[in-house]
């Protein structure tokens, strides 16, 4: 019985919350690639091209001024991003962009 009353305080509660801030659905779509599965344009500006494995489609994103690069959790320039990528072949890349968009709003390496 204490749980059903939990269970409809709850209930009660998340009804009371607008539309808006039930919603569930993200706003960010993420690939984690290998550093081999992803080509770096030479400026920050560029094309990315990315093919998650060898039989798979080649997929490009356009990177501009408001691209962010991380390695781990530090901001970083660029130029730091893409010499870290090149002398870390192990690493991870974490490219983020809108859902539905094919514009980079982060690039994360680890």
């Amino acid at each position: 019985m204490k749980s059903v009353f939990i269970a409809s305080i709850a209930v009660v509660v998340l009804a009371a919350f607008p539309a808006g801030a039930r919603n569930t659905t993200g706003t960010e779509n993420g690939k984690e690639l290998t550093t081999s599965r992803i080509t770096l344009p030479p400026l920050a500006d560029g094309i990315v091209a990315v093919q998650a494995c060898s039989a798979c489609n080649r997929f490009t994103y356009t990177m501009n001024a408001a691209t962010r690069f991380y390695i781990g959790d530090a901001e970083v320039s660029y130029g730091e991003y893409t010499r870290y990528v090149a002398s870390h072949p192990e690493a991870f890349i974490h490219l983020v962009t809108p859902i539905n968009q094919n514009i980079v709003k982060r690039l994360i390496a680890k």
